[in-house]
């Protein structure tokens, strides 16, 4: 997660991190508005082969030219390393879920679902990586995909055709308060790698 503001981390335990944070803009969104956001994350992980976290946002004024309209959202994914035998071929393995949720409120929006408040403005996903790795980490295939639900299109990006951003907008592809967005996505990758399970699956 990016963002410019302030971050503290607590290390009640060598396996628990805390981090709490002020923000000024969410990920890359600016601070549009007059009032910056809240949130916090928590990281476990308990052992070589578990590793919790979950990344909570709140209270963030962000939508682009609409003053008053606030927007929630968590982030969360587990990460897993289900086998380890450096002597194999198939030396480890290790996957990840993770799922998103979210929604924006006020500014002629709603959270809850289109009332005399506002179209639903909201944000539901999930997805789910495998990683491979074979002959002593040298080499790491990853497989994964996942789905999004983005009722208002809140956090799409939009195609930038003919030089088209979020701040100019554009006719082929409306962000308009309720339209709707479904997407889906499937990716696989094969690549040379030194692998370090455990934080992160960074190869």
């Amino acid at each position: 997660m990016f963002f410019n503001g302030v971050r503290i981390q607590i290390f009640p335990t060598e396996h628990l991190k805390i981090e709490p944070w002020l923000t000024n803009g969410w990920q890359s969104y600016g601070r549009f508005n007059g009032r910056p956001g809240v949130g916090f994350q928590l990281l476990w992980r308990p052992n070589g082969w578990l590793s919790v976290r979950g990344n909570q946002y709140a209270l963030g004024e962000d939508a682009l030219n609409t003053p008053g309209r606030v927007r929630h959202h968590t982030d969360d994914s587990i990460q897993i390393k289900y086998f380890d035998n450096p002597e194999r071929f198939l030396d480890k393995a290790a996957f990840s879920p993770a799922g998103d949720m979210g929604c924006e409120h006020s500014g002629g929006v709603s959270c809850a679902g289109n009332s005399a408040k506002g179209p639903k403005q909201s944000f539901l996903g999930y997805m789910i990586y495998n990683r491979l790795w074979f002959d002593r980490d040298k080499y790491g295939l990853t497989i994964g995909g996942g789905q999004i639900n983005n009722p208002g299109r809140y956090l799409v990006l939009p195609p930038p055709i003919n030089g088209a951003t979020a701040a100019s907008g554009m006719p082929y592809f409306t962000e308009n308060p309720g339209d709707p967005y479904k997407a889906w996505d499937m990716s696989g990758r094969l690549i040379g790698c030194r692998a370090n399970i455990l934080p992160g699956l960074e190869a």
